[in-house]
């Protein structure tokens, strides 16, 4: 007989990769867009530094079209500010402690929140185990991405997910 635990274990990481499989794919298309404007490392390195699909997208936008590093700026500004409402919404949802709290903000995107609201109980483990698996598949696509997608092959794909993208957010 399975056990609840395993059941709900099963059941989060089925989600989780799903999750992770989605933003592997768009890890592929940043990687593959940015690395004519950013080259290979500073591509890579971005990923590695910011998880953040929406805001390097937009980064490399203007910087593509010859925004200032101001405008790159206020271009990324109001999207890093929709965190401030998920992690007031998954808040009461988390154990106590502020060290905990700040190593799970790391994960906090728009699909660790929305899985973490729709699973019963504390929100520490959906976040942790979905935020992990999709940092990395953000990661090793974007490192796809830089090494072999061609940006003019993938833009039919930008162009049919994008939308998808920014109604989800």
């Amino acid at each position: 007989m399975t056990s609840r635990a395993a059941t709900d274990d099963a059941a989060l990481t089925a989600a989780a990769l799903s999750v992770a499989a989605a933003i592997g794919v768009f890890g592929v298309v940043y990687g593959a867009v940015a690395d004519p404007v950013l080259g290979p490392a500073l591509t890579v390195a971005s990923s590695v530094a910011t998880f953040s699909g929406a805001a390097q997208f937009t980064m490399v936008g203007l910087l593509a079209s010859g925004a200032t590093d101001l405008a790159v700026v206020a271009g990324v500004v109001p999207l890093a500010l929709r965190h401030v409402p998920l992690a007031a919404v998954l808040q009461p949802r988390l154990a106590p402690g502020r060290t905990r709290r700040v190593l799970l903000s790391w994960f906090l995107t728009d699909e660790t929140t929305g899985l973490a609201l729709s699973r019963p109980g504390p929100a520490d483990r959906t976040v942790a185990v979905t935020g992990a698996l999709a940092y990395g598949a953000w990661v090793l696509g974007t490192v796809a991405g830089v090494a072999g997608a061609s940006a003019s092959k993938l833009a039919p794909v930008a162009d049919a997910v994008f939308p998808v993208l920014f109604v989800g957010l």
